[in-house]
């Protein structure tokens, strides 16, 4: 019980007593050895302080330990003191680990009274462990004293060189933390101290303490400057120097020069003492002070001598501009002075290495330009821009240039830079050219310095001006002038090539200047209203915006990016319901366009409008508008592309320019993986794809909308681009074709056949439509070699050698990965993608008479038969080739005439059959909708079963935008006119459920939208509510709309509760169509031809002062019928 209290002592003398008892009245032990040996143990950890299992006890009893340990058998002692150490070492107590060191020690070395040694004499490396921990012990608790951390085990492999590079750094951390407290002479002392303990660099510790003598006193991980100032003698320079220069001595010169140098750097890269000029200038005498010294001691013939001779001008050159930059800026605030640790490079990192270039490396603009040399004048920028006074700017150039090494007068030059950059921001208007500028430029001495900040301020002036002419004209005289000085001298080439670029870049600058005036003129050349104001204005703000973002200018990219982004404003703006510009307004803005365009090409010979139209027309065509475009424009006037003979001919269907853009005309868009895996296998059969669809209001979330959207858009461009190209389309002449003597019998037939398509052609001269009917319909009937007809054969045989001006497809670059092989391996013709023909065919739909259309396929021959509805047969047949293209499914036929006369119905059947579960989580959509428009094609019979299963479908996977697509489809190929005249009420009601769905979905999301404040946009939600209202109230389904109008009227008094009035406008206006329908459909079938006009009745309606916001259907009805008598009143 006494043992279990811990009551060793006691338990140890009731023992002793009693085992004396028992051998006086017995002669025997009452208690035997183990139990005494037991309670001697235990007593000895309570002795040493407890174990790391057992207790801890405060206090250490030295000699009660040893007794106790001594008495105890050699090996159970042991191991009792040993558990008795990791307690004190894991908790870092100090006192504890030298109290249990001394124990230790003292066991080892001790004797008793009678002067025999204690039986532990012979553990020599028990004591010599016992004694090393004894003098870390030492250690570790003077780094505790000053909150140093460090960790114990570093110090037991001190000699490995690994843990010696710590210590060394332990030491100077020993000297940084406790030099304020000791003073100089006792932390040195310390420090020596330490360093001989474990072996280390007798310099290391005077050289960490002139390291803290000359650091800024608010080192990162200390309190702040205003806490320490009063204990920190650094804050004091002058004994921080006195500590310095006593400390000094106590190394050799090399090893002063080391520590010195690094003190230089430490203070350059520390920002916090960036503009305490007194402590950099302090640091750089006593470097300099040790270099003369070190060189002193040098021979001239050092090779070494060269690299000091450089370190003393560095160091001269930095304590000059520390005197001028403490002269000049004395009565500045510490923070409005300039930074003077960023106004030179930092030292190399080795100083005997000698410097290739002394020269600048910064140009007189500096940081302003896009480079990323080292600017030295760049911390002086924010007392440039607010010192006005000349005398001081040019004292400032005049002394501070040279230290830097710079020319004189670019401090002036940066000086002016920042001033009207300054002039600029607040939007005041910049000084003449000759207050400013020419005063400034002519203080610089090298040309090309004038030509760049000429340049530069160029920039500046207003487009035109007076005053951006006359930099100009001095920047190119100038940038001519450093040309020939650079070429005059022998000069490394890359300098003559950067004078070169100098001057060719200036020279694009003046001509950049003058074509953007001269196509800003054009406006004024046509009669245009505001609206084509505004659009030629806007488009010339984004072309001048990317051109000037382009490094090199040239006419040609002017030309393109007219073409591009002019074909852009107006296709976006004619797409736009909201905007929706006119024909003769899309025709007036591609007019001005290319008026621009022509008066550039008649400006530069070089230039070719019609060869760039061409270029965008075949990418656009081929890839789309999405990809990017190249921005190789030479290529479209390089003489190897142009015809060099001017009376050459050449027809349509030039030859294409690019070889990397034709190794693209045959797209294979495998968007599928296999065609036997299976929609309908979805684990989950009523989740939606998170990736297909996520809006029911944003048409982009729906693949079919934003490829017709695409497709639209790039057949809008082509038509802008090419419609007034002017030499788009050349002059095609007779040519004699020379006979080739091993020629086959068919060459004359070829030849005859090219001859009189020429003749042909020719006839046709002058007339644009029919040059573009030609080429875009060529294009969209393609065919391949083993479905052409005899009479367009030579166009594609590429055995026949003819004048490759009668076809676009013969102007294809040889490249085999555009050859299809059959399965006997031989080559067919190329061929085109169906999307580039479908493309092309919308394209001649818009550029070209429908008449006109209908002659070129005839006399042409490709097709045999023409009927008046043929285009838009063909056009179809193109959409369904080019979506299954798109999809990876099969195609039945490569001929278009053959796929146009087809059976769509019973080719929807056999791809819903051997391809209805497509796998494609994003296109599941597109795929069902083309199904339907197969389905549909044909007015006067219509598979019901397929209708009905596409449906169920599309209802099933929930998919809105395609559910609308195909409802509305259903309205507008008369195939619900068709169910009610054959009494399908299924069809019927299956559509109604469709609009339900889509119905529910839509308000779904515009009421969770508005609780989670999500911003939406105005124009998708209005324009898909009022397609949603119009199959509504076209009465052909069953649909109840009550429930919808009471949602409309609750989500337009929410939108106007949110301050969003014009949403909450809309949405009434769409609910109000709803009501008129419920209430006088005669009354409303007229009013809603209007509204598909840009609703312009419907918002006047509204407006009226009784108009409200009705809160339920019988409100609604009753502020119906008091519009509707008020306006029969």
């Amino acid at each position: 019980m006494l043992g279990a209290n811990a009551a060793h002592s006691t338990c140890l003398r009731l023992l002793a007593h009693g085992n004396s008892i028992s051998m006086s009245l017995t002669g025997d032990y009452l208690f035997d050895y183990g139990i005494v040996a037991n309670i001697k143990a235990l007593s000895a950890e309570r002795s040493l302080g407890g174990t790391d299992a057992g207790f801890t006890y405060g206090n250490i009893d030295s000699l009660l330990s040893v007794s106790f340990l001594l008495h105890l058998p050699k090996e159970r002692a042991f191991k009792v003191y040993q558990a008795s150490l990791p307690s004190a070492i894991g908790n870092r107590d100090c006192a504890r680990i030298l109290a249990l060191a001394s124990i230790g020690s003292y066991l080892g070395m001790g004797s008793y009274s009678s002067g025999v040694h204690f039986s532990w004499r012979k553990q020599q490396r028990f004591v010599d462990q016992c004694n090393d921990l004894f003098r870390n012990a030492i250690w570790w608790n003077i780094f505790s004293s000053y909150d140093l951390s460090f960790d114990p085990s570093v110090f037991s492999k001190f000699s490995d060189s690994s843990a010696k590079k710590t210590m060394q750094n332990y030491c100077e951390q020993l000297v940084w933390k406790a030099a304020n407290s000791l003073g100089s002479n006792s932390v040195l002392r310390l420090a020596r101290k330490f360093a001989s303990t474990f072996g280390l660099d007798k310099y290391s510790p005077a050289s960490a303490l002139v390291k803290f003598l000359l650091s800024f006193p608010v080192a990162p991980g200390t309190k702040s400057a205003s806490n320490e100032s009063n204990h920190d003698m650094r804050y004091n320079l002058i004994i921080a120097e006195d500590e310095a220069r006593s400390v000094l001595p106590c190394m050799p010169i090399l090893n002063q020069v080391k520590v010195l140098r690094k003190c230089v750097l430490d203070l350059e890269r520390d920002e916090c003492c960036a503009k305490d000029y007194d402590r950099h200038a302090m640091v750089l005498l006593l470097y300099r002070e040790c270099l003369a010294k070190l060189g002193a001691l040098m021979n001239k013939s050092d090779a070494r001598r060269k690299a000091h001779v450089e370190e003393m001008e560095r160091i001269e050159r930095r304590q000059d501009a520390l005197v001028i930059l403490s002269s000049i800026f004395d009565k500045y605030t510490p923070s409005e002075r300039p930074a003077y640790n960023k106004m030179f490079e930092p030292l190399p990192e080795d100083p005997s290495i000698l410097s290739r270039n002394n020269s600048h490396r910064v140009g007189v603009i500096g940081s302003f330009a896009p480079s990323n040399a080292f600017d030295s004048l760049a911390p002086l920028h924010a007392v440039l821009e607010s010192m006005h006074s000349s005398e001081v700017l040019g004292a400032l150039d005049i002394s501070l240039c040279p230290l830097l090494q710079l020319p004189t007068g670019y401090i002036l030059s940066r000086s002016l830079i920042l001033r009207l950059n300054k002039l600029i921001n607040v939007g005041e208007d910049l000084p003449p050219f000759e207050d400013i500028i020419a005063p400034v430029a002519k203080k610089l001495a090298n040309s090309g310095d004038k030509a760049d900040l000429a340049l530069w301020c160029s920039q500046q002036y207003s487009t035109g001006s007076n005053d951006q002419l006359k930099c100009l004209d001095l920047a190119y005289t100038n940038a001519t002038l450093a040309s020939d000085e650079v070429e005059s001298l022998g000069n490394r080439s890359d300098e003559e090539r950067d004078a070169l670029e100098r001057v060719q870049q200036i020279d694009a600058a003046r001509a950049g200047l003058s074509d953007k005036i001269l196509v800003e003129e054009v406006l004024s050349r046509h009669d245009a209203n505001t609206k084509m104001k505004s659009l030629y204005n806007d488009l010339l703000r984004k072309v001048h915006t990317t051109i000037s973002g382009n490094v090199k200018y040239s006419p040609e990219l002017l030309v393109r990016e007219l073409l591009v982004h002019g074909s852009l404003t107006a296709a976006l703006s004619a797409l736009d319901k909201w905007d929706n510009l006119s024909t003769p307004g899309f025709r007036s803005l591609a007019t001005i366009v290319h008026d621009a365009c022509q008066l550039l090409a008649d400006k530069y010979s070089h230039v070719s409008v019609g060869k760039i139209a061409r270029h965008l027309m075949r990418q656009w065509l081929a890839h789309g508008d999405d990809s990017k475009i190249s921005d190789d424009i030479d290529f479209c006037n390089n003489p190897e592309c142009l015809e060099t003979n001017e009376e050459e001919p050449m027809n349509a269907s030039a030859r294409l320019e690019d070889i990397e853009e034709t190794s693209e005309f045959v797209i294979d868009m495998k968007m599928f993986s296999s065609s036997e895996q299976s929609w309908t296998n979805a684990s989950n059969k009523n989740s939606l794809p998170t990736s297909e669809e996520p809006s029911s209001m944003n048409p982009l979330s729906s693949s079919k909308e934003r490829y017709d959207q695409m497709n639209s858009r790039v057949a809008l461009r082509i038509a802008f681009v090419t419609c007034f190209a002017k030499d788009y389309h050349r002059q095609n002449e007779i040519t004699s074709e020379e006979e080739d003597e091993n020629t086959d019998i068919n060459n004359s037939f070829n030849k005859s056949f090219l001859k009189t398509k020429k003749l042909r052609a020719g006839l046709f001269e002058g007339d644009m439509a029919m040059r573009h009917a030609q080429e875009l319909l060529n294009i969209a009937f393609a065919r391949e070699d083993n479905a052409l007809t005899s009479s367009y054969k030579p166009l594609f045989d590429e055995s026949v050698s003819f004048d490759g001006n009668n076809s676009i497809l013969s102007t294809i670059q040889e490249d085999h990965s555009y050859i299809k092989d059959d399965s006997r391996g031989a080559n067919k013709a190329k061929s085109f993608s169906f999307a580039m023909r479908h493309r092309a065919l919308r394209v001649a739909s818009i550029l070209c008479p429908h008449d006109l259309l209908l002659r070129v396929l005839t006399e042409d021959g490709l097709v045999s038969k023409v009927t008046d509805d043929a285009i838009n047969k063909f056009t179809f047949a193109s959409f369904v080739a080019a979506e299954i293209e798109a999809m990876g499914l099969p195609l039945p036929h490569s001929d278009l005439v053959q796929l146009s006369s087809m059976n769509y119905v019973s080719f929807a059947r056999t791809i819903w059959r051997h391809h209805g579960g497509v796998s494609s989580r994003s296109l599941s959509g597109r795929f069902y909708l083309l199904l339907l428009n197969l389905c549909v094609n044909n007015q006067t019979s219509i598979d019901w079963e397929l209708f009905l299963s596409i449906f169920s479908e599309l209802k099933r996977l929930e998919l809105p935008r395609s559910l609308l697509l195909a409802c509305e489809c259903a309205f507008q190929s008369k195939a619900l006119e068709l169910a009610i005249s054959e009494e399908r009420g299924d069809i019927l009601s299956c559509v109604g459920e469709a609009v339900h769905i889509i119905s529910r979905v839509v308000v779904n999301e515009i009421r969770s939208n508005i609780e989670a404040g999500l911003g939406e946009s105005m124009q998708d939600c209005l324009s898909t509510l009022h397609r949603l209202v119009s199959l509504i109230i076209a009465e052909l389904i069953h649909f109840d709309p009550i429930s919808l109008m009471n949602d409309l009227m609750a989500l337009a008094s929410q939108y106007k509760c949110e301050n969003q009035k014009t949403l909450s406008q809309g949405v009434r206006e769409e609910a109000e169509r709803i009501l008129a329908h419920m209430t006088d459909p005669e009354k409303f079938s007229a009013a809603s031809s209007t509204a598909s006009n840009n609703d312009n009745e419907e918002k006047s309606t509204v407006q009226d002062g009784e108009c409200s916001t009705p809160t339920n259907s019988r409100e609604a009805v009753e502020a119906f019928e008091r519009r509707f008598l008020s306006c029969n009143v």
